[in-house]
């Protein structure tokens, strides 16, 4: 799924909103647990992570 995608799922399944103004991007993080679940988070302009929008489910 592409950023558009993404948003569009989460805004639209009472997850919460999305916002990427001002730079921020959805990028995929690796998964470490044994549930192989993934992980998508927001990410702001200097690249950092924003802790409130985390993304997971069962790939």
């Amino acid at each position: 799924m592409n950023n558009d995608q993404i948003t569009s799922f989460y805004n639209n399944n009472g997850f919460g909103r999305i916002d990427l103004a001002n730079g921020r991007d959805i990028r995929s993080l690796p998964s470490f647990s044994q549930f192989g679940l993934m992980t998508l988070r927001i990410f702001n302009q200097a690249g950092e992570p924003e802790s409130d929008v985390i993304f997971q489910w069962d790939n």
